[in-house]
């Protein structure tokens, strides 16, 4: 895809962004790279100022960064306005060694949950995402070289006798979006393996006063 075509795409993602946020380009995340997961045996200690211009040009293009922040190599990294990294540390006990498994990784977005995965030992991981936030997937993966499956996909374009089955499946931050999201943890059933695993996560509503807004 050209980066017109894909600018053209991410419009109505950035004006999402921006009645949420409030503004167009998130600040830069004020992070030591040392202490970030480090998706790939790739990546530079440094980078010379051609190469960390170019990457730095390539990430703009493709704002605004919800997921983050991944670490590209030497001190430049991409930021992101939900800190994953902070969430992973709550997952630590959570999610189990992964060696030889099977992963399916739903409302993948930039990818860091199935880059999580792959460092995880997984043999196999596709991760699912139907809007252009794949462009920062497919970005960050041609850096990272992990071997992840990234599709451009919704949930309900998965098929047990198309994709197989998965010993683990995980879907963060989609059930709330869904009209009808009783469908969506049926057909995740679908996906999974005999003796699988399902990590489900959503957003809650605290205030019973707006409980209204509730699906």
């Amino acid at each position: 895809m050209s980066g017109e075509s894909v600018d053209n795409s991410l419009k109505a993602i950035r004006a999402a962004v921006r009645r949420q946020l409030g503004v167009d380009e998130l600040p830069p995340v004020d992070v030591d790279p040392a202490s970030l997961p480090r998706f790939s045996p790739h990546l530079p200690d440094e980078l010379d100022d051609e190469s960390r211009a170019e990457l730095a040009e390539r990430a703009r293009a493709l704002e605004p960064w919800l997921q983050g922040p991944f670490h590209l190599g030497g001190n430049l990294v991409i930021g992101g306005a939900w800190r994953n990294d902070q969430r992973w540390r709550s997952m630590e006990d959570i999610v189990p060694e992964l060696s030889g498994k099977r992963v399916l990784d739903v409302g993948s977005n930039a990818g860091y949950d199935p880059f999580m995965f792959h460092l995880r030992g997984a043999a196999y991981v596709l991760g699912c995402e139907p809007f252009q936030f794949i462009e920062q997937a497919h970005f960050l993966e041609s850096i990272y070289r992990t071997g992840v499956d990234f599709r451009q996909i919704a949930w309900q374009q998965l098929d047990p006798a198309e994709h197989e089955r998965f010993d683990y499946v995980h879907c963060h931050g989609v059930l709330y979006h869904e009209p009808h999201p009783l469908a969506l943890p049926q057909k995740l059933r679908s996906m999974i393996a005999e003796d699988g695993e399902l990590l489900f996560g959503s957003m809650m509503l605290a205030n019973p006063e707006v409980s209204e807004y509730a699906r």
